[in-house]
C-alpha cells in the first residue's frame, strides 16, 4: 500500500498532511522536535501543507510594519503571541523553510498546469465517431484516490512532470491508419505483425514483426501499431488514429479509467498497453481515435492491413521499446476501487513463485530441441501448455510435468542424505543418475529395445524417426503442421514418444526398486518390449472407446480420426474400428 498518484492538483496538494510528508527531500533537514516545530504543531495547530503555507505567508503582507525580531509590534505578530507563540517571526520563517524541503512534485508553490483545447481543436471533435484520448492525469477529487495497492517499486519521482500544453492557433491534424495481423506459418506457429500507414509511398509507413516477448495476437499487433505510430510523429503533433479494432479503442477510451483503477490486473496485453498509455499521456499534441470498418475498401485501412500482414511474415523480429517514461508510470490498483476478488487476483499475480534452477535448464533444453524440430523457439507458456495435451494420459502428463520441474528423487537429491549417497549414481553406468541419463543413455532401463521398437512403429506410419534427447521427450507435444495430415502425424509422434519414455521410466523403477538394482536381474528385451506393446494397445483401445457417441456425447472422438491415427499398426483382419477394442493383440509388424 502506498500513496502513489501520477500527479496531484494544487487543491489537493495543500490538503496533504505536512508531518512526515512523503515528498520531503532525503537530506539533513529540520528536527521536528525543535522549539519552532513544536510551536507550529501545538500552538498554531498546523496539520496540512495548506496550514503550513498560511503560517509561512502570514507576515508577508506586513512589509514595513513587521520587524524581524521576537517582540515585533505589528498586528499579526501580536495576534500570534496572544495564542501562545513566543516568536512569530521564527515560526513563519520555519514554515517557509519546511515547505522548501518538499520536492517540486509536492510543493504547493509549483505552477498550475493546464491542458486546454483551442477552438480549432474542439472543432475536430464535433463528430461523435472521434474519441479524444483523455488529457487529464491529475488527481483532483480526493486524497483517498491516491492510495494504491500492488505498487511496483520504481525510482521515486521528485520533479513534477512537464505535461503542460499551449494550444496552437492554427493546429494541424495528422491522420494515421493502424492495423494488426496474426497468421500461422507452415509449421503451425503463430506470428503477429503491426502495420502503420500514413499515405501512399510515405517513408513513415511501416511493417512490424512483433518480438517473441509480446503476445502473438491480432489485438497485440494493433496496440503496437498505435504505439509506434504515436512515436513516429513529433510530440507536439496532433494525430487522428484510424483503426478497425474496437477493443483497442475501448481500452484507450471508455475502459481506460476502469483498467487504471484496477491496476490492469487480469487484463490481456497490459505489458504493452501501459507503455502505450504513458506515451500518449506524455504527448503535447492531441490523440484522437476513430473506428473504421474493416475490409470496406478504405485505402488507408487496406494499406495498414497489408503492411501488418507483411510484418507478420517477416523473418526477423523488430525490437519494441516498452520502457515507460519517468513519472508516467501509474502503478498498482486504486484502493477505493478494488473488491476482494480483484485483490485475490492481484496477490496471485504479484507473488509468482521463482523458477527453479532445474526447471529453467529443462525449459531451455526443451525450447532448443523444439527449435531444431519445428524451426521456432517456443515461449515458456507454449511449453507448459503443451504438457497438458489431452492426447496423452493423465499419468504421462504428470510424468512429463514432474520431469520438467525435476521433482523426482534423482541424482543430487541423495548426496546430502547420510547413508544414501550411493543412490545419486546409476549402479550400472557409474554416473550421476538424472532423468536425461535414464531416458537416453542408461544400459539397464531397456531404452535401447524400446527406442528400436519406437523406430519400427514410426516406420509403419512412414514418419521420420531420430533418437530423442531429453529436450525432445519433454517437448514431444509441441507440435507443428498447418494441415490435417501433418497435425495427425505430429500427434502420433507425440503419443508414441511419450509412451516410450514413460515405459523406460517404469522399467527403471522396477529394476531399481522391485529388484533392488540386482545386476543379475536386469529387465530382458521381451519384458520391456511387452510393456511397450501393452502401453500402445491400451492407448489404441481407449481411443476406440472414445468414439462411442452414446457414452460420451459431445466429447465423442471422430472414428475417422482414430482410424487414420492407428490404422498403420493394425493387422488386415482387425481393421473394423468397432472391433479394435475387443482384440487382445492388435499390433503387428513391431516387436
Amino acid at each position: 500500500l502506498s500513496f502513489a498518484p501520477m500527479t496531484v492538483s494544487p487543491e489537493l496538494k495543500v490538503k496533504m498532511p505536512i508531518w512526515l510528508h512523503r515528498g520531503k527531500k532525503k537530506e539533513k533537514g529540520i528536527s521536528i522536535n525543535s522549539k519552532e516545530m513544536k510551536c507550529l504543531r501545538d500552538i498554531h495547530n498546523v496539520r496540512t501543507v495548506g496550514d503550513m503555507r498560511t503560517i509561512g505567508e502570514i507576515l508577508s503582507g506586513t512589509i514595513g510594519a513587521h520587524k524581524a525580531r521576537k517582540n515585533c509590534a505589528c498586528q499579526k505578530c501580536k495576534e500570534m503571541r496572544r495564542k501562545g507563540c513566543k516568536n512569530p517571526h521564527k515560526c513563519s520563517n520555519m514554515a517557509r523553510l519546511h515547505l522548501s524541503k518538499l520536492h517540486e512534485r509536492w510543493s504547493p508553490y509549483s505552477p498550475e498546469i493546464t491542458r486546454s483545447l483551442s477552438e480549432a481543436e474542439k472543432g475536430w471533435l464535433t463528430d461523435d465517431k472521434k474519441l479524444l484520448f483523455d488529457l487529464n492525469i491529475e488527481m483532483k477529487r480526493s486524497l483517498t484516490e491516491g492510495f494504491r495497492v500492488f505498487i511496483k517499486h520504481t525510482e521515486e519521482v521528485t520533479e513534477d512532470i512537464n505535461y503542460n500544453r499551449i494550444p496552437e492557433e492554427d493546429p494541424l491534424l495528422e491522420t494515421i491508419y493502424t492495423d494488426g495481423s496474426c497468421i500461422k506459418d507452415d509449421r503451425g506457429q503463430v506470428a503477429a505483425g503491426a502495420g502503420i500507414w500514413f499515405s501512399l509511398n510515405d517513408p513513415r509507413n511501416r511493417a512490424i514483426r512483433l518480438p517473441y516477448y509480446i503476445a502473438q495476437t491480432n489485438n497485440a499487433g494493433e496496440t503496437i501499431a498505435i504505439l509506434e505510430a504515436a512515436r513516429s510523429v513529433p510530440n507536439t503533433q496532433s494525430i487522428l488514429l484510424k483503426s478497425d479494432s474496437q477493443i483497442t479503442i475501448d481500452n484507450l477510451t471508455s475502459l481506460l479509467t476502469k483498467h487504471e483503477d484496477e491496476g490492469w490486473i487480469g487484463t490481456a496485453n497490459s505489458n504493452i498497453l501501459c507503455p502505450l498509455i504513458a506515451c500518449l499521456h506524455e504527448r503535447k499534441g492531441l490523440t484522437i481515435l476513430e473506428k473504421v470498418k474493416a475490409h470496406a475498401e478504405i485505402t488507408g485501412n487496406e494499406g495498414a492491413d497489408c503492411l501488418a500482414d507483411q510484418g507478420a511474415r517477416k523473418t526477423l523480429q523488430d525490437e519494441i521499446d516498452l520502457r515507460i517514461p519517468k513519472g508516467y508510470d501509474l502503478s498498482g490498483a486504486k484502493l477505493v476501487s478494488v473488491m476482494q476478488a480483484l485483490v485475490y487476483k492481484g496477490i496471485l499475480e504479484s507473488q509468482l513463485a521463482p523458477t527453479r534452477r532445474g526447471t529453467a535448464v529443462n525449459l531451455d533444453m526443451t525450447r532448443w530441441a523444439a527449435k531444431d524440430r519445428i524451426g521456432v523457439l517456443p515461449l515458456d507458456r507454449v511449453i507448459w501448455k503443451s504438457l497438458r495435451d489431452k492426447a496423452l494420459s493423465r499419468e504421462i502428463r504428470n510424468f512429463l510435468w514432474k520431469s520438467m520441474h525435476g521433482l523426482y528423487k534423482l541424482g543430487k537429491y541423495w548426496e546430502n542424505i547420510p547413508s544414501f549417497e550411493s543412490r545419486a549414481t546409476c549402479p550400472k553406468c557409474r554416473v550421476e543418475e538424472l532423468m536425461a541419463h535414464i531416458l537416453t543413455e542408461c544400459k539397464v532401463s531397456g531404452l535401447a529395445h524400446i527406442w528400436t521398437l519406437t523406430e519400427k512403429t514410426f516406420n509403419l506410419r512412414k514418419v521420420t524417426f531420430r533418437k530423442p534427447s531429453i529436450g525432445d521427450i519433454l517437448g514431444c507435444t509441441i507440435t507443428g503442421g498447418d494441415n490435417m495430415r501433418d497435425a495427425r502425424e505430429e500427434t502420433f509422434r507425440s503419443i508414441v514418444i511419450a509412451e516410450a519414455a514413460y515405459t523406460i521410466w517404469k522399467a527403471r523403477c522396477k529394476w531399481r526398486i522391485t529388484r533392488e538394482a540386482d545386476p543379475d536381474h536386469v529387465l530382458s528385451r521381451q519384458e520391456v518390449v511387452s510393456q511397450m506393446r501393452a502401453a500402445l494397445e491400451r492407448k489404441i483401445k481407449l481411443d476406440c472407446m472414445a468414439t462411442d457417441a452414446e457414452r460420451y456425447g459431445k466429447k465423442v472422438v471422430m472414428q475417422k480420426k482414430v482410424h487414420s491415427m492407428w490404422k498403420h499398426l493394425m493387422s488386415a483382419d482387425s481393421t473394423p474400428l468397432t472391433l479394435w477394442r475387443k482384440i487382445t493383440e492388435v499390433l503387428v509388424g513391431i516387436g
